[in-house]
């Protein structure tokens, strides 16, 4: 079988999926990239859980003046929050997680691991955050999100990040129990019928929580979609050429937020342009 000569990612094939053309102003034509506030300030928290977990002693006081200092440097540098509303609620909910992040429990651990996964003669490489070994011998893949909590039509194909590592570390002979995100942003309370996930600043004083996991099904059903999904993505991007007509998305009131915010060549966009002559994002 011969081996595509690209490697390939996640966040590339999804991008594909989402929008074809910021895929090829990316990718193809590797034009210059926007940083955007979350993928900066999100580096850094993930460094310090990372830190914590491998047992670097942070005290809550010292993680939260590191984050802090992080979001005033962006700003320095003109990377900031589209509005202050939104950055009080963001940084609300981050410091109440690194004040009160407790290393997580298990046998051993693998932190910021490199895996390769080979599908059908593709080649996929990603980070894993967090590999939790299990007293059964099994292993938990857990992924640290700072982005607000997934809708449930959205579920699936964010899913298949947690997928593809479980994939890569079977072929590496590991048995996979189960694969989760731990959602930065917010907490698990008891409601009236039961656990229920709320934002940490949305938290009484002296209320209990827990941390918040979002768990999805690994499994064969959930692992073959995967596949199929990334072969039929691969496929795609590779019967394309420079000059294929690669479409953007349709951009509309609800989607405008992400396309003028966090879309990396936003600036490169020409119907993002036209759509904001008309429209206020």
């Amino acid at each position: 079988m011969k081996m595509s000569e690209v490697t390939y990612s996640f966040s590339r094939l999804k991008l594909f999926n989402e929008c074809k053309h910021a895929y090829f102003l990316s990718y193809v034509m590797k034009c210059d990239k926007k940083p955007n506030i979350y993928s900066e300030i999100g580096t850094t928290i993930h460094e310090l859980l990372e830190d914590i977990q491998g047992g670097k002693e942070i005290t809550p006081e010292e993680r939260v003046e590191i984050f802090e200092d992080k979001v005033d440097e962006c700003k320095i540098f003109g990377i900031e929050f589209v509005n202050e509303k939104i950055e009080e609620k963001y940084v609300e909910n981050i410091k109440h997680c690194l004040m009160n992040f407790e290393p997580l429990k298990g046998k051993n651990f693998e932190i910021e691991k490199e895996i390769e996964l080979e599908v059908d003669g593709h080649k996929l490489t990603g980070f894993i955050d967090l590999i939790v070994h299990n007293d059964d011998g099994t292993v938990s893949v857990i992924d640290f999100k700072t982005s607000s909590k997934y809708a449930k039509k959205d579920l699936p194909k964010n899913a298949n990040q947690l997928i593809i590592y479980g994939l890569a570390l079977e072929q590496l002979g590991y048995k996979v129990r189960d694969v989760k995100w731990m959602m930065l942003k917010y907490c698990q309370v008891q409601g009236k019928r039961g656990s229920k996930m709320i934002e940490r600043r949305e938290l009484e004083d002296g209320q209990e929580f827990e941390d918040c996991f979002v768990e999805y099904p690994y499994n064969e059903v959930s692992k073959m979609e995967c596949i199929d999904w990334i072969i039929d993505t691969i496929e795609e991007i590779e019967s394309l050429t420079t000059y294929d007509t690669w479409e953007h998305k349709d951009i509309n009131k609800g989607n405008s937020f992400y396309c003028n915010n966090i879309c990396s060549v936003c600036g490169k966009c020409e119907a993002l342009k036209q759509y904001l002559k008309t429209f206020k994002p």
